[in-house]
């Protein structure tokens, strides 16, 4: 009996030296990150003291009488770890109560006396071990039953008396709850021991440590550890298991084997532990924690219901409905880069971000469960790679929807490009321009002949540039200046130099791209609907900046001005086509940077016609608008 009583023990503490160290692996990276996180740094100090404790106390439990005496270089280890994790205790809940409890000056001296009994048994120990009086380690027994025993109950006084308040109220009060009852129990079963030394006692002690790192690490830490520490311990607890097992019910003849017979008849343990880990993870995610699906089956769930979507409505409800199925919680989706990202502490459910380019454009939120369960760690781990997944195919959506806007708007600029040859060709034969021009050259001749002449030319200018230009759908502002000069010389000899034009182009703007002809469409349309329509002088004014990046093109005229409203509402008739034309071409090039406005400058009675392009955008069409046969001669 006292043989299957140790190797019981010896499990136990086994079990909690891995326990304590893969805890102390997890949280101590993460204390230079945060290192005013739960329990500052004397949590993961605490651990480190832990882990310590039962590494060299494993050892020393599983050895011989006739090897211990080899060891003793383990047993100051453990003595000393076992000095400082009184006051490390007790350092812990000051930390997080300080806030909250009266007195405080009197808590701080018990913190510096437990200190203080650590440091000089760790001195006088030190000491002796320096002196070769390994037997003053034993003589500190008593020192450290009063240190625990001190730590246990100041711990216990210090969450009674402290007034907590805030948000997280209910989850203190449970932990807190936890927390006193592992402390009285770890006061009272180390002075038990040191009084009655029995097996079940000691048996508890040794548990209690590692019970008060998982309950810590659940209420406190659960989003980083909890079921990884989990998991792991579980595993490494049924190992050491059935592997005690193994040897204790290993037949006699095999023992005298040798250490080879016994390894190779551990192979066949070794070769299924693999999938013993995967169904061990496998049943505690779906027994203990809740899950219904693994990682792999949720991203495959996840990823077959949004197969075919096309539509980002579509695809944010469908992720939703499968995120709440996989997380058992409702789940919402926003897409909104101004949308503020909930932190996990203390909201009792997950966030996620959604990210396009390397930004946030958006957010997955997880509302906390209605049972109770909380999220840990792999939930998160699970979220932030379907958060991806989403992030992706939410991009994809949107590529797609500008790939199919692109190819509309270049199918509305092939339409209006054929429009704009169409009405180019009307114009190079429009026979009222002709006819007026040469009336009025006629009229020229007997009396002014070289202004006939010069007219000519003009009307010869404008020929070429809409003959030349055709084909071409930008231009640079300098040239279809020129040609609206010439246009409009030809209607000032036709006007009898009763038309006034003014045109005033800055030096930045004169080599900018414009849509071919579009100037020469609102000048006709001025003097058309504008200053034709009047008895008195007419007056066209031009006007070309840029300011910032747009390009601004005003024509003004002193006309009667028209309805705006009207000219939308025209439909395939020939008024006011020219303006209709003009915006359409606008958006077929620019999109919603090309607009064109008309409004009226009551204060000099005129109407004025406004285009406003990217001045940039131009450049893009350099094939097409390039300077070969530039000029009028």
């Amino acid at each position: 009996m006292q043989r299957y009583v140790g190797i019981a023990q010896v499990l136990l503490t086994s079990f909690s030296a891995i326990a304590v160290t893969l805890m102390a692996i997890l949280r101590l990276p993460s204390l230079r990150r945060n290192p005013a996180g739960w329990g500052g740094r004397a949590y993961p100090l605490l651990i480190a003291a832990c882990a310590i404790q039962f590494l060299s106390s494993a050892p020393l439990g599983m050895a011989y009488d006739n090897v211990r005496q080899y060891l003793w270089p383990l047993v100051p280890l453990q003595t000393s770890s076992r000095l400082v994790i009184p006051a490390l205790y007790l350092q812990v809940f000051y930390f997080n109560e300080r806030r909250f409890l009266p007195f405080v000056c009197l808590w701080k001296t018990c913190l510096l006396l437990l200190y203080g009994g650590g440091i000089a048994g760790l001195v006088w120990s030190l000491a002796g071990v320096l002196s070769g009086e390994h037997a003053r380690m034993e003589g500190l027994a008593p020192l450290v039953v009063s240190l625990f025993v001190a730590a246990g109950g100041l711990t216990a006084a210090l969450l009674l008396v402290a007034k907590r308040v805030g948000e997280d109220l209910e989850q203190a009060t449970s932990q807190r709850a936890w927390s006193i009852g592992i402390s009285v129990a770890l006061a009272a079963g180390i002075l038990a021991v040191h009084l009655w030394e029995t097996f079940w006692l000691d048996l508890l002690v040794s548990v209690l440590p590692p019970a008060f790192i998982l309950v810590v690490t659940y209420y406190v830490e659960r989003l980083s550890f909890f079921d990884v520490l989990l998991k792991q311990a579980s595993f490494a607890f049924l190992t050491l298991l059935i592997t005690t097992l193994y040897f204790l019910l290993m037949p006699g003849w095999m023992r005298h084997q040798g250490l080879f017979a016994w390894s190779v008849s551990l192979w066949p343990i070794l070769l299924v532990y693999p999938l013993f880990h995967r169904r061990l993870s496998a049943w505690i995610d779906r027994s203990w924690l809740g899950r219904r699906y693994s990682p792999a089956e949720a991203g495959k769930y996840f990823l077959d219901g949004l197969q075919g979507i096309v539509h980002e409505g579509e695809l944010v409800a469908t992720a939703e409905s499968r995120l709440s199925e996989i997380f058992q919680a409702p789940a919402s989706i926003v897409v909104d880069p101004d949308h503020p990202h909930r932190q996990n502490r203390g909201f009792g459910g997950m966030t996620a971000p959604l990210r396009q380019h390397g930004h946030v454009a958006g957010c997955i939120v997880i509302s906390p469960r209605q049972g109770g369960s909380r999220f840990l760690s792999e939930d998160q781990t699970l979220l932030s790679a379907l958060a991806e997944s989403t992030s992706f195919l939410l991009e994809n959506i949107r590529l797609r929807e500008i790939r199919i806007e692109q190819e509309t708007r270049e199918q509305e600029l092939m339409l209006s490009a054929n429009r704009s040859q169409l009405k180019a060709l009307r114009a190079q034969i429009n026979p009222h321009f002709l006819f007026n021009a040469l009336n009025t050259i006629a009229g020229l001749i007997p009396g002014q002949p070289d202004r006939a002449d010069r007219t000519i030319e003009r009307l010869a200018d404008v020929f070429r540039y809409t003959l030349r230009r055709a084909e071409r759908e930008w231009v640079r502002l300098d040239e279809e200046i020129e040609a609206v000069r010439a246009y409009l010389d030809v209607e000032q000899a036709r006007f009898d130099d009763s038309l006034t034009v003014h045109i005033e182009i800055s030096e930045e703007a004169r080599d900018a791209r414009i849509p071919s002809m579009i100037v020469q469409t609102l000048v006709e349309n001025a003097v058309k609907h504008g200053v034709g329509a009047i008895c008195g002088p007419g007056l066209i004014e031009i006007e070309s900046v840029i300011r910032g990046t747009s390009l601004m093109i005003q024509v003004r005229d002193n006309g009667p001005g028209f309805d705006e409203e009207a000219i939308q509402r025209a439909d395939q008739t020939d008024s006011h086509y020219g303006l209709r034309n003009t915006r359409d071409r606008l958006f077929g090039y620019c999109g919603a940077d090309g607009r064109l406005r008309i409004a009226r400058d009551q204060a000099r009675c005129l109407t004025v016609v406004e285009i406003e392009v990217p001045a940039e955008i131009g450049m893009r069409f350099e094939g097409t608008a390039g300077d070969e046969g530039g000029g009028y001669g």
